[in-house]
């Protein structure tokens, strides 16, 4: 019943994320589970959310701080090998003081295990849609 739904905004910093939930939460919202090349340059990915013309501009850098086997820093996401990709190692206390810079005064936020920060690429729609 959705009078029983609440929305929770606390982060236990005791534990950590595991890395099998982490790695579903990815790829269920991230992942690519087909890649046709469509023309040179051109991939087309197969994904558990919508993009206009199958094209998925968005991509996923996250900021991680506390998740099991991955250590503390910026990555970027490969929706079609599932893999991430170090961008900046961090020790805790820098991935902290970051978390702390991306959610302004959302300071409930800040203990998240994980940020995602969804980033456009347009220059993957612009071939197909460049006159309209």
């Amino acid at each position: 019943m959705l009078d029983g739904r609440v929305t929770c905004r606390n982060f236990d910093r005791s534990r950590s994320l595991t890395l099998a939930q982490f790695s579903a939460v990815l790829y269920r919202t991230y992942g690519a589970r087909i890649a046709n090349d469509y023309a040179p340059g051109v991939q087309l990915l197969k994904k558990g959310v919508p993009s206009a013309g199958g094209l998925h501009a968005t991509e996923a850098y996250l900021l991680v701080q506390r998740v099991d086997g991955v250590i503390p820093g910026l990555y970027h996401y490969h929706p079609v090998d599932h893999a991430l990709e170090p961008i900046r190692i961090m020790a805790a206390d820098e991935a902290a003081a970051l978390a702390r810079r991306f959610v302004a005064a959302q300071a409930y936020f800040v203990d998240a295990h994980a940020m995602v920060l969804p980033t456009s690429r347009f220059v993957r729609t612009f071939w197909k849609y460049r006159n309209g």
